[in-house]
């Protein structure tokens, strides 16, 4: 069974604002990651909302801020790495272009595919729309540069120049790709409110299994710290029988030998 990829649209301001599908991980968030928090105990209205983390690098605990206003703090909001739960988000190539999804492809366009400009370098169009995020369809095909559609500003359709390196490719994307799209918006409190209660109970549960699985291992350490102390004096101790026994032995030979040499004496 294929797993689902649970994917959220976030604003790409390098594309114009064209949404870009980001997916859930569970590594930790580094300066400039968007993240989407789950439960946050000191500002609950923040919960199911998405922000980017401005700061990682003051906390030891895995606390970080992102940039989402609130009153407590302004124009952040903190996470505490014990009580709160967020997931990072990592970006993919996938956008969303009136609704349907296409992957960014960085090669040559062939005549009839769509372009979306990723690198704008000159404006030739007096109306503003050539710009990175501006999306065409290639009408002309060369080696290094492509034609597409484009308008004058008195709305007039004329063939534009677009070299290879300012656009990217829009391949459509299969619909029956394994994803699961999140949209706090379209949630209910209630529905939120559950999910960041679930989410803080996983994580005391989380926490509760490292507590005892800290405890068992410290345990189990000074038993072994125990161990190695008996072995050490058991060993002291024999290497001390080893020694009286050699002594023990002397102490016979001599005896022995006194005695014969008496014997010795009295004839």
């Amino acid at each position: 069974m294929t797993k689902e990829t649970r994917t959220h649209l976030i604003a790409d301001p390098t594309l114009g604002g064209l949404q870009r599908e980001y997916v859930e991980t569970d590594r930790k968030a580094d300066v400039g990651d968007y993240v989407v928090v789950q439960s946050c105990r000191e500002i609950p209205e923040i919960n199911g909302r998405i922000g980017k983390c401005t700061n990682n690098g003051e906390f030891s605990d895995g606390s970080i801020d992102v940039d989402i206003p609130s009153e407590q703090y302004g124009e952040f909001s903190f996470l505490d790495g014990v009580y709160d739960v967020s997931i990072t988000l990592d970006p993919t190539d996938i956008v969303r272009v009136e609704g349907a999804r296409y992957k960014l492809v960085d090669r040559k366009a062939e005549v009839g595919e769509k372009v979306v400009i990723t690198k704008a370098y000159t404006a030739f169009e007096g109306n503003g729309e050539y710009r990175s995020g501006g999306v065409y369809t290639v009408t002309e095909a060369g080696d290094d540069a492509v034609y597409t559609n484009g308008k004058f500003l008195d709305g007039s359709q004329i063939n534009l120049f677009r070299s290879t390196n300012e656009y990217h490719v829009l391949e459509p994307v299969d619909a029956d790709d394994p994803t699961v799209e999140v949209n706090a918006s379209q949630a209910s409190p209630e529905v939120i409110e559950m999910l960041g209660n679930l989410a803080l109970r996983i994580t005391e549960l989380e926490r509760t299994n490292k507590r005892l699985l800290d405890e068992k291992l410290a345990r189990i350490e000074d038993e072994l710290d125990t161990l190695h102390a008996n072995q050490k004096r058991m060993a002291e101790e024999l290497e001390n029988t080893k020694a009286q026994a050699d002594n023990d032995t002397v102490v016979a030979e001599l005896a022995r030998l006194l005695a014969r040499e008496s014997r010795k004496v009295g004839r």
